[in-house]
């Protein structure tokens, strides 16, 4: 046996979280599953496809059933694909770990994927109509006529794979009994995962908004908790485009008059949170005019004073506890982090991802300095993405 069959056929403990807490009436367990580097255009589009048709079951449980489990606790059953990984979410009532487990295990590792399944997911997804705020977030334009059963099924064999996955279990749990439900249904032998169709192209940009909308977005590369600068980094998200009080509000809309919505998110992705700085506008095709306001906003910068490091940390801590509804984090493809226990499960297994689960932001020490350069730099440092208008 060669030494990467022996490393293949050892098993490897899967990365866990727990989000313990004893007054909630429901018990939440959540997988992430990172997708295959370097998807090709074809192999996005099985990705979201793939993540749809999960919806139809797996051998143990059939579609019907599969909802009925899964609405125990009036929570439906929650199946996400963002660009890098997928997230299945089962809320199910006090006391049912060992169903949530057991669900989301079998989806993980046993699916139907039936031809039937995946033919009416890629109907749906073909039909799928976005708002433009929507387009410009998920800005692929991906070819689902070109998915077939064959590539979701490859995609899922290759990625669906216990080494790779992380989870985590919150709610009404006792310590460490989340962890080893986890462990004892995934520490599993590793396999040879199928060989990967490839294909030449990878996914392109949208060309147009469906609507007469032009989008602007400074898109910045993602900042892991782990980074020595990343509680500035938040701070510079939160000050330059969450809120009236901030930069992107004050200088795009009321001293340039160019958009009529603008915001910072948080975007969650498997290397950590993407920032981005979107803007939208009605009317022309042309927006080159707009990258003129990344130097009114760096103007801007310089003028922020104590005043206002003082709202950022106040911001930034509100959203990481929930109870901001303008927070920039994106806990769900539902919007930004809510007071609720999935989106702290959401907030735990995002991090996670990019290998710092349970990070405390501490603001207190961050300088108004810190914070200014902080800022400059994400704008700095960003790539422009415009989207037209149709038209």
């Amino acid at each position: 046996m060669t030494i990467l069959a022996l490393l293949l056929a050892a098993s490897t403990p899967p990365r866990v979280t727990e989000v313990v807490e004893p007054k909630a009436r429901t018990v939440v367990v959540q997988a992430y599953i990172p997708a295959p580097p370097q998807m090709s255009d074809r192999e996005a589009a099985a990705w979201s496809v793939l993540a749809d048709a999960l919806y139809d079951g797996s051998e143990e449980f059939s579609r019907d059933r599969l909802r009925d489990y899964a609405t125990q606790a009036g929570e439906p059953l929650s199946i996400e694909a963002w660009p890098d990984f997928i997230k299945i979410q089962v809320t199910e009532p006090e006391g049912g770990m060992t169903v949530a487990a057991l669900i989301v295990e079998s989806l993980c590792l046993r699916a139907s994927l039936t031809d039937e399944a995946v033919q009416q997911s890629v109907l749906r997804l073909r039909r799928r109509q976005l708002a433009p705020w929507s387009e410009a977030l998920f800005d692929l334009d991906l070819p689902f006529a070109k998915v077939t059963t064959e590539l979701v099924r490859n995609v899922y064999k290759n990625a669906f794979v216990p080494r790779s996955m992380s989870f985590v279990v919150g709610g009404a749990i006792e310590a460490g009994k989340g962890e080893a439900e986890i462990v004892k249904r995934f520490d599993v032998p590793a396999e040879f995962p199928p060989r990967r169709t490839r294909f030449d192209f990878a996914a392109r940009q949208r060309l147009a908004h469906s609507a007469n909308v032009a989008t602007l977005e400074w898109r910045g590369a993602p900042m892991k908790p782990s980074d020595k600068d990343y509680v500035a980094k938040c701070l510079g998200v939160v000050a330059l485009g969450v809120g009236k009080e901030s930069a992107l509000f004050r200088v795009a809309r009321e001293a340039e008059g160019k958009t009529y919505r603008q915001e910072a998110v948080l975007w969650p992705t498997a290397q950590g949170w993407a920032p981005r700085f979107l803007c939208a506008r009605t009317g022309e095709k042309d927006t080159s005019e707009l990258t003129a306001l990344r130097e009114a906003l760096l103007r801007d910068i310089e003028t922020w004073d104590e005043g206002t490091l003082a709202r950022t940390r106040a911001m930034l801590s509100s959203s990481r506890e929930g109870w901001n509804p303008l927070s920039p984090f994106w806990t769900s493809l539902a919007g930004p982090m809510r007071d609720e226990l999935a989106d702290r499960c959401s907030l735990a297994g995002i991090e996670q991802l990019s290998g710092t689960p349970g990070i405390v932001l501490d603001s207190s020490a961050t300088t108004l300095a810190e914070l200014k350069d902080a800022a400059s730099s994400l704008l700095e440092k960003a790539g422009v993405v415009l989207i037209p208008g149709r038209g």
